[in-house]
């Protein structure tokens, strides 16, 4: 069965709270009910019924000059439609929700969990779009949110928390890997590992993927020291580097976090 590289983060942000009275609590309601009920139906493959719910929010907060900030309640329509457009294949479009939602999210300084949710959607979009560098630089932020939380915690993590933390590992070692840097990808997975074996369990689906992860970079590193000794033992020169070719597809045949 073929796996997407990519996390699977389809959950809206967390409703902020709002006001109440003259019609405004009213509206927010509504808008946080489009957002539920969107995110409900493309749970359920029902992608048009999920589109018009997260269209009609986003209408309504464009179009009323409410006496409350809009901002919390763009930034959950803007998430929301971003996973829309990355589950619809619409990377360009998920990208540009994607960004508005997180410039939102950092400007309320919302949670860190939140914002490596954010992050890790940012990251799954780039990556399709073969623009690993930016992908790894969301990666990298999303797991070094989620050690935050993960360090400061004082009243314990939950086991949300540490899925998360172990996705963000999985991220960073795809990303290391699409780079050609074997031994960091290699240290990536094995560290998600860590986690998701201790908190998930050897025989969760995330588990087995980052054990899988860790196996296969680890003899991609061998075979490429192997050849780079065998070139140097012999006096061969080494080959030039060439740039690849747009779209071909790597990782093709790789396991990766089901979306």
């Amino acid at each position: 069965m073929a796996l997407v590289a990519e996390r699977a983060e389809e959950t809206p942000a967390p409703p902020p709270p709002g006001p109440k009275g003259d019609g405004i609590g009213d509206m927010q309601e509504i808008i946080l009910s489009c957002n539920k009920d969107g995110m409900e139906a493309l749970r359920n493959g029902q992608d048009k019924a999920a589109f018009e719910q997260f269209k009609y929010a986003e209408a309504m907060l464009l179009a009323n000059n409410m006496d409350g900030d809009i901002t919390a309640l763009l930034a959950v329509t803007c998430n929301n439609l971003g996973c829309y457009y990355k589950k619809t294949g619409k990377f360009h479009g998920a990208l540009s929700y994607f960004r508005r939602a997180l410039k939102m999210e950092n400007e309320l300084n919302t949670d860190e969990v939140t914002l490596a949710g954010t992050h890790l959607n940012l990251c799954a979009v780039l990556s399709k779009l073969e623009k690993h560098t930016k992908a790894f630089q969301h990666a990298l932020c999303a797991l070094e949110l989620m050690s935050k939380v993960v360090s400061n915690s004082d009243t314990g993590v939950s086991t949300e928390d540490y899925t998360v933390l172990a996705i963000a590992y999985h991220n960073v070692g795809m990303e290391r890997e699409f780079l050609g840097q074997w031994d960091q990808a290699a240290t990536a997975f094995q560290n998600g590992f860590q986690v998701a074996k201790r908190l998930l369990g050897e025989n969760h689906p995330l588990s087995l993927t980052l054990q899988r992860n860790c196996e296969e970079v680890l003899k991609k590193s061998r075979v490429a020291k192997a050849k780079l000794n065998k070139k140097k033992s012999s006096g061969e020169p080494e080959e030039l580097s060439l740039p690849p070719v747009p779209g071909g597809g790597a990782g093709v045949g790789r396991a990766a976090w089901p979306a």
